[in-house]
């Protein structure tokens, strides 16, 4: 069972990573104010993960009573860390279940009793009074957990009581799985909200200033920004309002657009991957459509030489723009290979005459990336 519930939890947490913390407009960002710049959330998903192995572990008694003991109590700690992380996922993912139902659920409170009785409160006094007292039994039937108790309903008579681990685990499993299926339910049911925000980006982006198109980015896709050194709202402003003046402006903020789109539909299908997972058996078929393609294609395609060259290697240089001096000699490089544009050569010119002015500079540069995309397609 471990497997699937890692699959599981690793699929909540992707949510959690790749869009919830990403993106501020989902819902479940307005939840937090101070809690969630922390990312807590992530040290939770690594102990949850780090206590399933503890859990699945083998438990199986010896005749050692200290391994028995450190095995139990880890395996009845690690129950009990679990039950209160899903509190909190349920808390987070806003499922609207509270700690009283989770007490109504048989395979949370079996376990989280056995835990107090034993390790949380061996010794039960409340307002003065003695309620219970419990220490591990040293001969436990076999795989199983047992105690010895004294408590006040049985009128402090001596009792000896045993847990088998197969069905301890059997019923934290069911809780898990129980539990995990609803926070995933939930957080697709905030993904396909947010399908909704982007979708309705895409569609306005030609049909709104593009002051509002900012406005509507930054509240709903606000990762764009992070995706290129002048994607930030202030530097598109300054080069939206001269993209009339040369091409290289107006290039870039067609590049802009360009990418909004490009990164809409790409989180998109990622999303839906998330939702409606890709049955098996239609994987293997487009697998062996693929296979059979490859086969048969034609060898001449491997003896085909290209006359072009992209200069990918080049333009990466240019925009890490880390030493000038290279910099500067990449670009006298590309000025002698690239000779025949006077399109590129203007603006090769134009960024070493900006090397101190990042606008400029990348207008220039991203105009170049995007006529030698087009000759080398």
């Amino acid at each position: 069972m471990k497997p699937k519930l890692q699959k599981k939890l690793l699929e909540i947490s992707n949510i959690w990573h790749t869009f919830i913390w990403k993106y501020k407009s989902c819902p479940l960002q307005k939840r937090f104010l101070g809690d969630i710049k922390t990312n807590y959330l992530g040290d939770i998903f690594g102990y949850f993960e780090d206590t399933l192995g503890v859990i699945y572990s083998n438990h199986n008694t010896t005749s050692n009573f200290i391994n028995n003991f450190n095995k139990q109590v880890g395996l009845l700690q690690s129950i009990y860390l679990q039950q209160d992380f899903i509190e909190e996922l349920l808390r987070i993912f806003k499922c609207n279940l509270d700690k009283g139902i989770l007490k109504n659920d048989s395979n949370y409170s079996i376990n989280r009793e056995i835990r107090n009785e034993l390790i949380g409160h061996p010794i039960r006094i409340i307002s003065g009074e003695l309620i219970s007292s419990t220490l591990f039994g040293y001969h436990p039937p076999k795989n199983s957990i047992l105690y010895l108790r004294y408590h006040k309903d049985n009128s402090f008579e001596f009792e000896a009581i045993s847990h088998n681990i197969k069905d301890i685990k059997a019923r934290h499993t069911i809780f898990l799985n129980t539990y995990f299926d609803i926070i995933l339910s939930r957080a697709k049911v905030f993904l396909h909200e947010f399908i909704d925000k982007i979708t309705h980006i895409k569609m306005v982006l030609n049909n709104k200033s593009f002051e509002t198109v900012l406005k509507l980015v930054d509240l709903y896709f606000n990762d764009i920004f992070e995706s290129d050194n002048m994607y930030d709202k202030e530097s598109l402003m300054y080069i939206y309002k001269k993209k009339n003046s040369h091409l290289r402006y107006s290039n870039f903020i067609q590049s802009f657009y360009l990418d909004i789109k490009k990164s809409i539909e790409e989180t998109k299908s990622y999303i839906e991957s998330f939702i409606t997972p890709i049955k098996k058996d239609k994987i293997q078929q487009t697998l062996n459509i693929t296979i059979n393609y490859v086969e048969n294609i034609s060898n001449e395609i491997y003896t085909k030489t290209y006359q072009y060259k992209t200069y990918h290697y080049e333009i990466s240089k240019l925009d890490s723009k880390h030493d000038i001096a290279y910099i500067k000699y990449i670009i006298e490089y590309l000025e002698k290979v690239l000779y025949y544009n006077p399109v590129i050569l203007e603006e090769l010119y134009h960024m070493k005459s900006n090397l101190n002015n990042d606008l400029e500079y990348y207008c220039s540069l991203k105009l170049i990336s995007s006529i030698l995309e087009t000759e080398n397609p």
